[in-house]
């Protein structure tokens, strides 16, 4: 799996907000929530995903015009939420000491089955081959963050040899799971397995095209067959959402993925920008890094795709991106774009130019209690800057979230208006000015 935390709409949910952000929102979690308030959000949400399938049934244009309300609504509040967080973290503040991290992501192992020509992780994943978090290492970081989420991801994450003994372990915890892969490994054997985790509450599978064009992309001989063996296996038991990351091989038929995803039943389409760097931005992050925070380069691994460009331009991709908002809206399905502001600007987008003019914000650091933790348990930045900000295992939650060195970190970001590999990142916000 090669994409960041672009998160896929949950059912029901506004297109453009995640499931990361739906869960932040309140997602019912059996084990921690108090008795009474989690089997009625179940009820809501449930009522939700009722509105929406019924909705879509009977009108699709009603349902596209009642998503992009509650999408509306959505990013006012975030944008509210954003504001007050992003004074802090330009004065260097942290979370408040009484907050401990919610949710982690877990990168469970740098490897990976397919050879996919956009994956910003290749270099990195060349460089360390068979990073692998130790299942002992993963308890005792449990034991102390006490997450309510954890997601799970790679390169791809079924390739850890005891995916389903963390899974389990995870689950009895009372954790809920959220489950990123290219869908490739679930097959007969392995999808009831996922089936009964308990815990389970969506599972983000990757789909760039039709066929073809997904097996030219993913590297990988009967990639696209695979991948629909597992959302077969999947379908009607447990929430699945589709990941397409738009690129020149892509742009023609990227909305043929919505067809793909009705013939299958799935309901929700999340579509990510391609982010690409020249040398020149890797190197000037670097020179920021060190020069700012004294962060020597032999400690900080860029997990960094390489590039002189996208390869296509603002008036091909926006047509790209019309033909699929056409096609949500004539089969009634749910098809976002992350980040949204890419969308709303798409030559800045293109030309490396979004910091110009606009206020920026990473997503991640305005919420920092949602951890990321690396294959050797060491918590880092994000999924492309992989600096050791502290061992996981040993260090206490609170600290972790506010440590000085994380908190200078958002700073400087911020201050820079996002550094210069982040500017096409996912993650990426674009702020009111004020």
């Amino acid at each position: 799996m090669h994409i960041l935390d672009e998160e896929p709409t949950h059912f029901g949910e506004p297109a453009g907000s995640t499931a990361m952000d739906a869960s932040r929102r309140g997602t019912y979690i059996p084990a921690m929530q108090p008795v009474g308030i989690g089997p009625l959000r179940a009820l809501l949400r449930s009522s939700r995903q009722a509105l929406a399938s019924a909705l879509g049934a009977a009108s699709p244009r009603l349902a596209s015009a009642w998503r992009a309300r509650r999408e509306r609504e959505a990013r006012r509040r975030e944008l509210v939420r954003f504001g007050a967080a992003y004074a802090q973290a330009r004065e260097g503040g942290g979370l408040r000491p009484d907050i401990a991290p919610r949710a982690v992501h877990h990168e469970l192992t740098s490897r990976c089955n397919l050879s996919c020509g956009m994956c910003y992780q290749a270099d990195w994943r060349a460089a360390s081959p068979r990073l692998e978090l130790d299942v002992e290492a993963l308890r005792e970081i449990h034991a102390r963050l006490a997450p309510r989420r954890a997601v799970l991801v790679g390169s791809e994450v079924m390739l850890h040899p005891r995916f389903f003994e963390i899974a389990e372990e995870l689950a009895r915890d009372g954790c809920e799971l959220h489950l990123l892969t290219n869908g490739t490994l679930i097959d007969e054997a392995r999808a009831p397995r996922l089936l009964a985790l308990r815990a389970l509450r969506a599972v983000i599978l990757s789909i760039d095209g039709p066929r073809e064009v997904h097996d030219t992309i993913r590297g990988g001989k009967a990639a696209f067959d695979r991948a629909i063996r597992g959302i077969d296996l999947l379908r009607g038991r447990v929430e699945l959402a589709l990941h397409c990351v738009l690129q020149q091989a892509n742009l023609a038929s990227a909305h043929e993925v919505l067809d793909i995803a009705h013939a299958h039943g799935v309901r929700s389409v999340h579509y990510g920008f391609l982010y690409a760097y020249t040398a020149a931005e890797i190197e000037a992050t670097h020179a920021l890094l060190e020069r700012e925070l004294g962060w020597k380069r032999d400690e900080v691994e860029l997990a960094i795709a390489t590039g002189d460009g996208l390869g296509f331009g603002a008036d091909e991709l926006r047509a790209c991106i019309e033909r699929i908002e056409a096609r949500a809206r004539e089969l009634g399905l749910q098809a976002s774009f992350t980040p949204p502001e890419f969308r709303e600007h798409l030559e800045a987008y293109v030309e490396g130019t979004l910091h110009v003019g606009r206020r920026l914000a990473c997503r991640d650091l305005l919420e920092p209690d949602d951890l990321r933790i690396d294959p050797r348990g060491k918590l880092v930045p994000c999924a492309v800057i992989k600096k050791d900000l502290g061992d996981a295992r040993s260090c206490d939650p609170a600290e972790l979230a506010n440590s000085s060195e994380r908190r200078a970190f958002a700073k400087l970001v911020h201050e820079q208006n996002l550094l210069p590999i982040c500017r096409r990142c996912c993650r990426a916000t674009v702020l009111p000015e004020g």
